[in-house]
């Protein structure tokens, strides 16, 4: 299993863009009602402008330590967690960086032909793609300066690759932890699962390298799928 080196350029500048506070602030909600017409900035919304604007501010003390932790949302479905990313997307592509992606982990088969999309590919299709694909599949993932893993756990547990059971989220995490520990990415999760779970069904080893590489942000709150669904019914 290879790992696709950063060229010199990437290792030297972040080329993964951060905005100003108050550019993030003001067009926000517009690009996330292009997703949702329901979306309202909210404060989840928040967390991920603090974390992905120049100040951060809300967490310098601990991106003061490492500025390569990447966020960890968990907690209740239909909050926005992945929305947010999207959103977030959405300004890398205006601005045109090839070194971010986001990726749904029930798939985690990208396009080679476009880096600047979401894909989400049927579930069906995941072992037949995963065993054409595989190693070029890590590479391309790996070659990600900043990675979305979006809602992990909701993936099969092993697919087979020549009879071998194969974890690829537990394999995508270590690949990412030793690029990480040199200090060349940064990588998302989001999950509807809590840490602990996380722990059963990844391991031990990996739960550490989570702990290590991730910042927890726990979402408590209700659906927002639901509440719009709901008014839509009502009206």
């Amino acid at each position: 299993m290879s790992i696709t080196a950063f060229t010199e350029n990437q290792r030297r500048t972040n080329n993964v863009p951060r905005f100003e506070i108050d550019y993030l602030l003001k067009h926000w909600e517009a690009i996330g009602k292009v997703f949702c017409p329901s979306y309202e900035l909210d404060e989840l919304a928040l967390k991920y402008i603090n974390y992905f604007c120049k100040e951060r501010e809300e967490f310098y003390p601990v991106l003061k330590q490492n500025p390569k932790l990447g966020l960890l949302i968990y907690g209740t479905k239909g909050a926005g967690k992945s929305l947010n990313f999207l959103i977030y997307q959405r300004f890398i592509q205006i601005h045109k960086s090839t070194l971010w992606q986001i990726c749904a982990s029930e798939n985690l088969l990208p396009s080679y032909k476009d880096e600047h999309f979401f894909h989400y590919e049927d579930i069906k299709e995941t072992e037949i793609e995963y065993k054409k694909n595989g190693v070029k599949h890590y590479d391309f993932l790996n070659s990600k300066r900043e990675l979305v893993l979006d809602d992990i756990g909701t993936e099969p547990l092993n697919i087979k690759d020549y009879g071998t059971d194969i974890d690829f989220i537990s394999d995508i995490l270590r690949l990412r932890y030793n690029i990480f520990q040199k200090g060349y990415c940064i990588t998302h999760l989001t999950t509807n699962l809590d840490i602990t779970i996380l722990g059963e069904r990844y391991g031990d080893r990996i739960l550490d390298r989570i702990k290590e590489m991730f910042i927890p942000i726990l979402v408590e709150c209700d659906s927002k799928r639901t509440m719009y669904y709901n008014k839509r019914k009502q009206s």
